[in-house]
């Protein structure tokens, strides 16, 4: 084994600095080899999560998901039914589909119902309800009565709408 010399380092005439970052230096120091490793194995789903952010994106007001929402239709029970339905919310608006595949493929939403939530009163209902008022009929043809899967699911859907009834 001969000692190879050591390869010259980059810029090593005093342009150190511009090459990196303090910032990074100072990551590097708080996170230490480890983690910047597992950052850097997490960061193959970046391009993912960045296209999912962009979604949810206006100022948090845009969200998507399932939740059940109570049918007109009663069952032979006579009880309300709930189907499970695609619900879109963004730039002030809540539609809703049967399915994601319904809204990516660009069908008009289900009654061709779109709800202004600068309209609409988001009130909280039975556990893991919510309901959706609307105020006038600009808001939107009917009351929406919703039925989440999780508390932490009812409690994201709340933020949302409630921040779409402030968007102009």
């Amino acid at each position: 084994g001969g000692s190879s010399p050591e390869p010259p380092l980059l810029g090593s005439k005093g342009h150190s600095k511009s090459v990196h970052w303090p910032e990074d230096e100072e990551v590097a120091e708080v996170l230490g080899e480890e983690n910047l490793r597992a950052a850097a194995s997490v960061s193959s789903n970046f391009q993912e999560i960045e296209q999912e952010s962009q979604r949810v994106s206006q100022g948090g007001s845009s969200k998507h998901g399932y939740m059940f929402k109570k049918g007109g239709g009663k069952t032979m029970f006579g009880r309300t039914s709930f189907q499970r339905r695609f619900f879109v919310v963004e730039e002030g608006r809540l539609k809703y589909y049967h399915n994601a595949a319904e809204c990516e493929a660009g069908k008009p939403p289900l009654k061709n119902a779109i709800y202004t939530m600068r309209h609409c009163q988001v009130e909280a209902a039975d556990p893991l309800c919510l309901n959706i008022v609307p105020m006038k009929p600009a808001g939107g043809p009917r009351t929406l009565e919703c039925k989440c899967d999780s508390e932490a699911d009812l409690h994201d859907w709340t933020t949302i709408l409630t921040a779409a009834t402030k968007v102009p």
